[in-house]
C-alpha cells in the first residue's frame, strides 16, 4: 500500500509515519515547513526516514497539490493532516486560517480528484463540538456550534469531504481528535510549553481558574486510530471520536507535570478564553466497535513518557 501523507512532518504526522513505515507500506509525505513553528523541528521530526527506501519527502504547499507533476505515483489512499492548529491564534486571524484549512483541503481534494484515489482519512479535532453539554461528546451530536474559528474550519473541512465524496465517489473517514500529547508534539501545545516553563523556572499563565478540562489522548494511541481507519472498509463516508474517553482539569494536569519533571510550577491565573470549551469528553464507544480502537495509555502513564522524551531532548 502507498499512502500520501498530508502535514507529514509534524507531530501526529511524523508519529504516524514511523508507524506505518514498520508495517511496511510506502509513504509519501507531503509538508511546506510552515513557520507557525520551527521547520527545523519539522525537520528532526523525520530525520531518521531520509533514508528509508519506502519514505519520500515533498516539500509543498497543500494548495498546489492539483497543478504539480512532483508528486507522482499512485495512491491507495490520503491522509489529510495538514492544517493551521490552534484556537487562539484563529481568533485573530480568521482568514488566514480559512485560507490555509478550508481552502487548502479544497485543493487536497482536488487532487484526490484528479489522481482517482479511492480514500481520505481525514484529521478533525473535538473542538467542533464547541460548548455542547451532551457529555460525553458522541458523533451525532446536532446542531454543531463550534466557537472558534479554528473549530469552525474544521467542520467545513468535514462538511466538505462527505459533499465531494458523494459527488466523487471516493471514501471520506473524518477523525476527531482529543487533545492529542506525547513525543514530537508542537511547541505551543500546553503539555510542551509548561514543561519548558516548569524546568526554566518561568511562570505559567493559566487561562480561567485551572477547572477547565480536556480529554487528552496519547499520540500513539491516535496513531494506531488512523490505522485502523485506513483499514476501515464498511462504509463510504464516516465519522469517529479517537479520545481516550476520562476528562482531566488544567490544575491536574500541571500537577501530574510537577509529579514527572520532579519540579513545582509557578502559576499566574488570567481571565478564561470564551472560545475555548470548558470541558472536552470522548464517547468513544462508535470507535471501539466499528474501528477496533482502543486508547490504552492513561493520562499519568502518557505524561511520564512524555517528560522522558522532553527532558532527554532538553539535555541534547
Amino acid at each position: 500500500m502507498h499512502v500520501l501523507i498530508t502535514g507529514g512532518a509534524g507531530f501526529i504526522g511524523s508519529n504516524l509515519v514511523r508507524f506505518l513505515l514498520n508495517k511496511g507500506l510506502e509513504i509519501t509525505v507531503v509538508d511546506n515547513f510552515d513557520e507557525f513553528y520551527s521547520p527545523k523541528i519539522k525537520f528532526a521530526n523525520i530525520h531518521d526516514f531520509l533514508n528509508c527506501k519506502k519514505f519520500h519527502l515533498i516539500n509543498i504547499d497543500m494548495h498546489n497539490l492539483p497543478n504539480t507533476s512532483s508528486v507522482n505515483g499512485k495512491f491507495d489512499m490520503l491522509i489529510h493532516l495538514a492544517s493551521k492548529g490552534g484556537v487562539r491564534l484563529s481568533i485573530k486571524q480568521k482568514e488566514i486560517y480559512h485560507e490555509v484549512n478550508v481552502e487548502g483541503t479544497r485543493q487536497v481534494f482536488n487532487y484526490v480528484i484528479k489522481n482517482n484515489i479511492p480514500k481520505v482519512v481525514f484529521a478533525s479535532s473535538s473542538s467542533i463540538y464547541g460548548n455542547s453539554k451532551e457529555l460525553p461528546w458522541h458523533e451525532n451530536i446536532s446542531p454543531l456550534q463550534p466557537i472558534s474559528p479554528y473549530a469552525f474550519t474544521k467542520l467545513l473541512c468535514e462538511q466538505m469531504g462527505m459533499e465531494y465524496s458523494k459527488k466523487h465517489n471516493f471514501d471520506f473517514i473524518s477523525l476527531r481528535f482529543f487533545s492529542v500529547y506525547g513525543p514530537h508534539m508542537r511547541p505551543d501545545l500546553a503539555l510542551y510549553s509548561f514543561s519548558e516553563k516548569i524546568l526554566n523556572n518561568e511562570p505559567i499563565r493559566l487561562f480561567g481558574d485551572g477547572s477547565s478540562m480536556r480529554d487528552y489522548t496519547y499520540v500513539d494511541d491516535i496513531v494506531e486510530g488512523i490505522y485502523n481507519a485506513i483499514l476501515y472498509n464498511k462504509k463510504k463516508t464516516d465519522i469517529f471520536n479517537l479520545g481516550y474517553g476520562k476528562a482531566h482539569s488544567l490544575l491536574e494536569m500541571v500537577n501530574t507535570l510537577e509529579k514527572h519533571l520532579n519540579k513545582k510550577a509557578i502559576l499566574e491565573f488570567t481571565n478564561s478564553i470564551k472560545e475555548e470549551a470548558d470541558k472536552t469528553w470522548a464517547n468513544t464507544e462508535k470507535a471501539k466497535q466499528t474501528l477496533n480502537f482502543i486508547a490504552h495509555t492513561d493520562f499519568d502513564t502518557g505524561v511520564e513518557l512524555f517528560c522522558k522524551w522532553f527532558v532527554n531532548k532538553c539535555k541534547n
